[in-house]
């Protein structure tokens, strides 16, 4: 059986921009599998493929309250992969792009999408939790923040720990949507909690936020606890990493950042995008 031929050269791209454009989103066509995906033009999508509220926590507006994915939800196996050589950590973070052409999800944790000069990579969860930190602070200045009233109360038991951390952060969780009262000694019972937890387990969540504010190492202000608060309130309603999302709700999820004016990190300062440009490209191909 006869060997397949090899290459007699190694391919280069032109040196006219737009011939090179091409060349670039040729391979992209071949990347995303087929014809490119409509532009996300919208802030959401046709109510016929409208995402649901549980995956983004977003409907209509792109935080109104529902429930997290939580970070340990199990998604599909995904093939492993080799680790790539590209230093993706060491690129700028990219401010302006605009709506991409097409876009994808990887390892149910980032999102690429294309966008004229290039790509962008998108860490989801940052993305997602950074527009929910930006709309509860716009609910609260306008005190709009929203509460779930429990039929029952539910009884806590806390720790010496948590019992002395919620004297100093009651005030704080209080604004956000909490509503406790003293039950016993080192129990507490929730009359009513945050309307974005959902099906989240108020009292894990409530012990989480405790035991964060109980770390701290020095005491905060009034104004720093609440933004905390906030910051927490902001990650626990964030999409995941590992959620997989539909093609709606990724769009849904891309077109709401036209919304916001920073995007570029979340609430604790990691950023949300990287851009990859075709000139970072072919500097890493040696096409230069």
């Amino acid at each position: 059986m006869s060997a397949p031929p090899t290459a007699s050269a190694t391919p280069h791209l032109p040196v006219n921009p737009a011939a090179r454009q091409e060349v670039f989103r040729r391979g992209l066509d071949a990347f995303f599998g087929g014809a490119p995906a409509p532009a996300p033009t919208a802030l959401g999508p046709s109510p016929a493929a409208a995402p649901s509220a549980s995956a983004l926590a977003s409907s209509p507006s792109p935080a109104a309250a529902g429930e997290g994915r939580g970070e340990g939800m199990s998604a599909p196996p995904t093939a492993s992969a080799s680790p790539s050589a590209l230093p993706l950590a060491t690129l700028p973070v990219f401010a302006g792009a605009a709506p991409g052409r097409r876009f994808a999800q990887l390892h149910d944790s980032y999102i690429i999408e294309e966008i004229e000069d290039g790509f962008l990579i998108i860490d989801q969860h940052a993305l997602h939790e950074r527009m929910l930190y930006e709309d509860f602070r716009a609910r609260l200045a306008a005190g709009r923040i929203a509460r779930q009233r429990l039929l029952l109360p539910a009884v806590i038991d806390l720790t010496p720990t948590q019992t002395e951390s919620l004297e100093g952060c009651g005030a704080a969780l209080a604004a956000i949507g909490f509503e406790i009262e003293p039950f016993g000694k080192q129990q507490i019972a929730l009359q009513a909690v945050p309307d974005f937890l959902g099906k989240h387990d108020a009292g894990r969540v409530l012990g989480e936020f405790l035991d964060a504010f109980a770390e701290e190492e020095r005491p905060r202000t009034p104004a720093e606890l609440l933004d905390a608060s906030l910051e927490m309130m902001a990650c626990k309603a964030a999409v995941k990493a590992g959620d997989r999302l539909s093609e709606p709700e990724l769009r849904h999820l891309l077109a709401l950042r036209a919304r916001y004016e920073h995007t570029l990190t979340c609430p604790h300062g990691r950023p949300t995008t990287l851009k990859l440009s075709l000139s970072d490209l072919e500097k890493h191909f040696h096409r230069t």
